[in-house]
C-alpha cells in the first residue's frame, strides 16, 4: 500500500493525478473514486456504514481539500499533491473519450445538466454519454434501471455530499458500472452555472475561499475543517481500524 497514506483509518492516495489515472484506476474492476475532502471524511467518522465503505478495497480516496492535505503534512504523511475532484472527473472523461467508454451522469438541475452534457460533448470529442438524468427524482429504482440499461464504464453522481456517496454505496451491488464518482458541484461548473477559482488561487490553496465568496452557504462547512484536523492530530497509532 505504498501508494496510500493512513489518516484516521482512511487510506489516502499519495501520488499525483497522472499516476492515479494511468496506473491506479482499473477499468476492468468495480471501484468508487472518493473526493476525500474534510467534510465527507468527517461525515464518515460519524456514520458507521459510510466509514466501512470508505475503508473498503472498492474505494480510492483522493486528497481533495486543503484540510486533508494540511492534516497529512502535520502528521508527516507522504503526499504528493492535492487532487481536486473536478480534475479527476475531467481526466476520467478524457480517458472515456479516447477509449470509447460509456458515461452516465446523474445530478444537478435539468438546465445545468443539459448544458454540462453539451459542453462535455464539445470538449471531449466523440465521448459516449449513454444517459443522463437530473438530481430531482423520486423513483430510485427507475434511475438504477436506466443506469443498468446503459452499463456505463463511468458513473458520475452529482447529488451533493453525503447524498451522492450514500446513493453510490447503498446501490453498489445493484448497479452495473466500472468506476463511480461523486462529484458535488463539478457538473455546475461544467454546465456554466458556477466558475472555478482563478488558477492563481488554486495554486496557492485558496480555492476554498473563492467558493465561499461565490456560495456563502459554504461558510458553515468550513467549521468541519478544524474539527477534522484536531481529530486527526489526536489520533493514536492503530486507533482507527
Amino acid at each position: 500500500m505504498e501508494n496510500y497514506s493512513k489518516i484516521l483509518g482512511y487510506s489516502i492516495y499519495n501520488k499525483d493525478i497522472k499516476s492515479l489515472i494511468d496506473d491506479e484506476i482499473e477499468w476492468n474492476s468495480k471501484k468508487v473514486v472518493l473526493s476525500g475532502n474534510p467534510a465527507i471524511l468527517y461525515e464518515g467518522l460519524n456514520d458507521k456504514e459510510l466509514n466501512q465503505h470508505f475503508k473498503s478495497s472498492n474505494t480510492i480516496i483522493v486528497p481533495d481539500g486543503i484540510g486533508t492535505v494540511l492534516l497529512c503534512k502535520l502528521k508527516k504523511k507522504k503526499l504528493k499533491e492535492k487532487i481536486a475532484g473536478i480534475e479527476v472527473l475531467t481526466s476520467l472523461l478524457k480517458v472515456c473519450s479516447e477509449r470509447n467508454k460509456k458515461v452516465y451522469i446523474l445530478g444537478a438541475d435539468k438546465d445545468t445538466l443539459n448544458e454540462a452534457v453539451k459542453n462535455i460533448a464539445y470538449k471531449f470529442s466523440g465521448i459516449n454519454i449513454c444517459g443522463y438524468r437530473d438530481g430531482y427524482f423520486k423513483d430510485t429504482d427507475k434511475v438504477m434501471e436506466e443506469i443498468n440499461e446503459c452499463s456505463p464504464d463511468l458513473l458520475v453522481v452529482a447529488l451533493g455530499c453525503p447524498k451522492q456517496e450514500k446513493f453510490i454505496y447503498e446501490n453498489f451491488n445493484k448497479m452495473n458500472f466500472n468506476i463511480a464518482m461523486g462529484v458535488g458541484g463539478s457538473i455546475d461548473i461544467l454546465g456554466g452555472k458556477l466558475k472555478r477559482a482563478p488558477k492563481w488561487m488554486i495554486k496557492i490553496g485558496l480555492e476554498w475561499a473563492y467558493r465561499v465568496i461565490k456560495e456563502p452557504f459554504r461558510i458553515k462547512r468550513l467549521t468541519v475543517i478544524p474539527k477534522f484536523i484536531l481529530r486527526g492530530l489526536k489520533e493514536k497509532d492503530n486507533e482507527y481500524k
